[in-house]
């Protein structure tokens, strides 16, 4: 049978994706499975990265990792942070020097070069980061250095 055309630009990853990246600490893994869903590694040639943080209610942790260090990309980011029930996640986000607490549904706007990080602090459901640009996560990405 032939392949339809645009098959090639869907995406359907059948694991977690666990590696490590650049201004992320290994604990992350503690909050649940992470999913890239777009980005070139999966999609050859995708001038979008998507990946997605599936926070389980039923971790084995009681503790929320922080495993973020606060970064900046050269590029903008996007987080959407969505739960089943409205306001039943919670994060922590540091913009610039200022620390905002948040709660599903929410997005936030992370212009290039915006010091930043955010930290799940309570509840289930998913941390959605978009960021435009070809190549790896870690080719747009910084980590700051807090001296």
């Amino acid at each position: 049978m032939k392949e339809k055309e645009f098959a090639k630009f869907i995406s359907t990853p059948s694991g977690t994706d666990q590696g490590s990246r650049k201004a992320h600490k290994s604990t992350g893994s503690k909050l649940g499975p992470v999913y890239t869903l777009l980005g070139e590694e999966v999609i050859p040639g995708s001038d979008i990265r998507v990946i997605v943080r599936h926070v389980l209610k039923d971790r084995e942790e009681v503790e929320y990792p922080n495993y973020v260090e606060e970064h900046v990309h050269d590029v903008s980011k996007a987080y959407i942070i969505l739960s089943e029930d409205p306001g039943s996640l919670e994060a922590d986000i540091v913009l610039g020097k200022d620390r905002y607490e948040i709660k599903s549904p929410t997005a936030i706007y992370v212009p290039a070069g915006i010091e930043h990080n955010v930290q799940i602090t309570k509840g289930h459901g998913f941390l959605i980061m978009v960021m435009p640009g070809k190549g790896t996560y870690d080719e747009h990405t910084f980590p700051v250095s807090k001296k």
